[in-house]
């Protein structure tokens, strides 16, 4: 199920014991952001109740898609996170 942000949720009944789950981006609705980010394509998701983890909640990385060409801003908000070098 998807709501209005696009995020999605999976109800998974019992314990899966190692099985995993893996997001796989399949494509993008943007025609001018289609191509999926090289290690953002993918996100693996373990079902097991045993791991230590206190809550029934599971979450997968962030995925996503490159856009062909770059926004306007970025060059701004790159020059922020380079900071000064010494």
């Amino acid at each position: 199920m998807e709501d209005s942000s696009g995020a999605h949720k999976v109800s998974i009944a019992d314990d899966h014991d190692d099985q995993l789950c893996e997001s796989v981006l399949i494509s993008s609705l943007q025609k001018d952001c289609a191509l999926a980010m090289p290690g953002r394509e993918r996100a693996r998701v373990i079902f097991t109740n045993n791991n230590g983890i206190n809550s029934n909640n599971r979450f997968a990385n962030n995925l996503g898609f490159i856009k062909d060409e770059p926004l306007a801003a970025c060059a701004q908000v790159l020059k922020l996170y380079e900071g000064d070098e010494v």
